[in-house]
């Protein structure tokens, strides 16, 4: 009987999920951190949404994503592991409501200039004090690292609520989805050829009791009044869009 036990006891540690450390957001990406990528790239410069459907893009970086949602913070790296960049950063793209949305993105963050935006647009809004991120290279691959405040999400998602966005029945609690990716290179990767967890999913529901800023509130909150509707577009931008967003990173 004390056999059977331990074989159930060991049978049950052996399945049990991986526990991760928090990880220190020195651009150095560890096993004990992460685990396994939860998304593997490989930038196509010829995808159709390459360059927001400009040609021309030379940059086709490889690259494996991370991401480890931990101590109400969502910790994440952008690890290239091959082909040439255009520069060393990484903007994410949010389905805020992947179970009961349409699939398209909502929230964007631009890792490296520590802001966010509503996706599609050049709704900016600042999030230095909830952002941090470390830069690295070796043999001429860059890796960054950052942590983004789960609180950031959850402003965001309150602030649509708070335009109806959700409609009448409101927001219903659920995963938020890594829907796209622009890093390193300017094709955009991610969509349903990854699956329904697209580049990685992660949990925003368990609040630590902090308080957004209001800054931040008024910024969500006047941005998606202004957008509206319009926050469901998908990453189709127009060639004037993909200017404002180069100009916005060479200035960065």
């Amino acid at each position: 009987m004390l056999k059977m036990i331990a074989t159930a006891l060991t049978g049950l540690m052996i399945s049990a999920a991986p526990v991760y450390a928090a990880p220190a957001v020195d651009g150095v990406v560890n096993d004990s951190e992460y685990g396994a990528p939860t998304a593997t790239v490989a930038t196509n410069p010829a995808a159709s949404q390459s360059n927001f459907n400009m040609p021309g893009n030379s940059a086709t970086a490889g690259y494996n994503i991370y991401l480890n949602d931990l101590n109400d913070t969502l910790f994440g790296a952008v690890m290239q592991t091959g082909g040439n960049s255009a520069g060393p950063f990484a903007n994410l793209y949010f389905d805020i409501d992947p179970v009961t949305g349409s699939g398209g993105s909502e929230l964007g963050i631009e890792v490296n200039n520590r802001r966010g935006f509503i996706a599609g647009t050049s709704n900016f809004f600042d999030l230095s004090s909830a952002i941090t991120f470390a830069t690295t290279s070796t043999a001429g691959l860059t890796t960054t690292e950052f942590s983004i405040a789960n609180s950031v999400f959850r402003d965001f998602i309150a602030g649509a609520a708070a335009q109806g966005y959700f409609g009448a029945g409101g927001y219903a609690p659920q995963n938020v989805r890594l829907n796209l990716s622009q890093s390193l290179s300017y094709s955009v990767a991610g969509g349903t050829s990854y699956g329904p967890n697209g580049l990685g999913t992660f949990s925003v529901a368990a609040a630590t009791g902090a308080v957004p800023e209001p800054a931040t509130w008024a910024m969500m909150i006047l941005g998606m009044g202004a957008v509206g509707l319009a926050m469901r577009r998908r990453m189709k931008a127009s060639e004037a869009n993909f200017t404002k967003k180069v100009r916005a990173i060479s200035a960065a």
